[in-house]
């Protein structure tokens, strides 16, 4: 029973962040095209985003009160700062903060390496290109959280599951923009680096990596 209630809080939670996001929706709308043609420049830029991100927080605050359901369903900026305040949440996050630093730095140099990987190996080739990119874009279609637990029954509960988590959260960003800059460099720096002796070792569209 007391499931079931909870159960219910949480639809009618939803219902209510929903509802409150579409009549907001044409205030952000509003406020993005804006933003597009009054685009700031030298420190207008630093303090567009610190209102950006009071606002942000304005908005949620009022989602959550307006919502009226339990703190821990939908808890306020000022519900979440005092959480961190208290001893056992400080220890808590400490407890855990080298462990997740370990996981998010493995999971990005192995990211790294396979993203710029796949990046030298598509711009030399365009038959790997063609090859690789719809695969890579396929990766993206199927959401990590939904198989996160076939991660975890396929590699247990350890170290692994969580590196390639990061991993397919990333790789694809990586992998796209090491991609284009590697087609954007401009031909005449080609030219010169064959000048300078990479013919025959290292030509592809980007620097000279064994001159």
């Amino acid at each position: 029973m007391v499931r079931a209630d909870v159960e219910d809080e949480r639809r009618e939670c939803g219902r209510k962040t929903v509802t409150i996001v579409v009549r907001l929706r044409p205030i952000m709308v509003f406020f993005m095209m804006w933003l597009r043609d009054h685009r700031p420049r030298g420190h207008g830029g630093l303090l567009l985003s610190a209102l950006l991100i009071v606002a942000a927080g304005a908005v949620w605050a009022l989602a959550a009160r307006a919502a009226r359901v339990e703190s821990w369903l939908l808890p306020s900026p000022a519900d979440v700062a005092g959480a961190f305040g208290q001893p056992d949440t400080r220890a808590l996050i400490l407890d855990n903060l080298a462990p997740t630093l370990e996981e998010a730095l493995a999971g990005f140099v192995l990211c790294l390496a396979i993203g710029v990987a796949l990046a030298v190996l598509m711009s030399a080739s365009p038959i790997l290109r063609d090859g690789l990119y719809p695969l890579l874009i396929a990766t993206q279609a199927v959401p990590v959280i939904a198989i996160a637990a076939v991660l975890v029954l396929a590699f247990g509960y350890g170290l692994t599951p969580k590196i390639v988590v990061v991993v397919l959260f990333s790789f694809f960003a990586v992998t796209v923009n090491v991609y284009d800059s590697l087609m954007a460099v401009d031909p005449t720096l080609l030219d010169v680096q064959r000048t300078l002796g990479c013919a025959g070792r290292l030509v592809h569209p980007g620097p000279c990596v064994l001159a």
